[in-house]
């Protein structure tokens, strides 16, 4: 190969690993090991996305519990982040009203749980703390007398309903990947706003179940007619592999078993759900049974009403392909994890069993999971050879328009859809 496309080649690479450490910086992140179960939503809707319209009422639901079973002082920030989700360096003025930190004031005791915590939580925005911009946010919480030691952090958007798209998801329009992939297909009309270099000044991205390891980030219309622009790609620009139904695990109760709980112990006194091995279905038929999309939330008991009782249990997966993968990891993937490939949820093949194992301290609840494989040095799942990719999954898919009129000191989410395959 010549030198200069290996120089060419070189530099590309560098470029994708730094955009990877960059949004690395600000994705769904855990930093304590006491810390667990933290989640974003509207009040009252764990199953809805973290996103509220710009000077609305509406406002998100910031809970976790933290496993110490102690009380501490505790604050949380909100940090502007670019369209690419990175930190921007715009003053905290010029992107919110209030003040820059805020302690978290309501807090409560879990109720005969075996594994003890204390559950947080607060409500952005607030009268304290009230975007002025639209666009991408990360919360993080840390110990008010030390603003460097963050605890977690949560990704969060501020929408401005401006933008309209038409959008729908279909079968991947190659044939090589027609029954493996599908494909988010949309226009959207620019309307008023004034986009002179539109290659800079509009970004999309797409994500799949609001996965973020495998977004299509900052795609660019394959057509553009006077104020519409067509994103309707035909070479696997918006394409994803479909994938398959997210496997249940069923955690609300201790009473009754469910699959694939085998069974419920008690083990110095605390519980373990032992859970029989799974295989892979890349080389199953499709089976279309119900699934939350990836989607997780916290109750105990059978009338999904969450409290203070829900306990841990400590869970213990079981991936038991033929042979090893190969080299690379395999990750649970749900919305235990939030859209990310987090360390917590990364499983260690055992040669004695010869199974991937993973055990996981997981609050009472209701949980959608799929393992995934990471071929070493990647950053992104795939799941042809762990769960299978077939183009008839039933998928939800998100579309973020973020745009920068005349004058705009930073992209503004004035778009955002979200879509089923079905």
């Amino acid at each position: 190969m010549p030198r200069f496309l290996n120089t060419l080649l070189f530099c590309l690479l560098l470029v994708s690993l730094s955009l990877f450490e960059i949004q690395a910086q600000t994705e769904n992140r855990i930093f304590s090991s006491s810390i667990w179960s933290p989640s974003v939503h509207p009040p009252e809707e764990p199953l809805l996305p973290p996103i509220v319209e710009l000077f609305s009422e509406q406002q998100l639901e910031v809970s976790f519990d933290d496993l110490n079973h102690d009380t501490r002082d505790l604050s949380y920030r909100v940090l502007h982040c670019s369209a690419m989700w990175k930190k921007t360096d715009l003053l905290f003025m010029q992107y919110m009203q209030g003040f820059e930190i805020q302690p978290i004031l309501d807090y409560a005791f879990s109720n005969n749980a075996t594994t003890p915590y204390t559950k947080y939580w607060f409500r952005f925005p607030n009268e304290s703390m009230r975007p002025t911009l639209a666009g991408n946010y990360l919360i993080q919480v840390f110990p008010t007398d030390n603003p460097d030691e963050i605890l977690f952090q949560q990704r969060c958007f501020v929408l401005q309903p401006v933008l309209k798209l038409a959008a729908t998801v279909r079968n991947a329009s190659s044939a090589r990947i027609r029954l493996s992939h599908q494909e988010v297909v949309f226009n959207l009309n620019t309307g008023s706003l004034n986009l002179p270099l539109l290659d800079e000044d509009l970004i999309v991205h797409i994500t799949q179940n609001r996965r973020w390891d495998n977004a299509k980030m900052d795609i660019k219309p394959r057509f553009i007619d006077s104020k519409t622009l067509y994103f309707d790609h035909v070479g696997g620009e918006n394409a994803f592999g479909g994938g398959n139904q997210y496997r249940l695990l069923d955690l609300k109760s201790l009473i009754g078993i469910r699959e694939p709980v085998l069974a419920f112990e008690e083990q110095k006194g605390k519980w373990k759900a032992l859970l029989r091995p799974e295989l892979p279905r890349a080389s199953s038929p499709y089976r279309d049974l119900p699934d939350l999309n990836g989607k997780c939330f916290y109750f105990r008991g059978q009338n999904y009403t969450r409290s203070m009782d829900e306990d841990y249990i400590e869970t213990q997966f079981i991936y038991a392909p033929s042979a090893p993968l190969g080299n690379g990891d395999v990750y649970l993937l749900g919305g235990m994890s939030n859209g990310h490939l987090d360390v917590r949820y990364k499983m260690v093949y055992d040669p004695g069993t010869q199974a991937y194992m993973l055990s996981v301290p997981l609050k009472q609840g209701l949980y959608n999971y799929l393992y995934g494989w990471v071929p070493k040095g990647k950053n992104q799942a795939e799941l042809m050879s762990t769960e299978g990719d077939f183009a008839q999954t039933e998928n939800e898919y998100q579309i973020y328009v973020y745009a920068r009129n005349n004058g705009d000191i930073a992209h503004r989410l004035l778009g955002y859809t979200e879509l089923n395959s079905r």
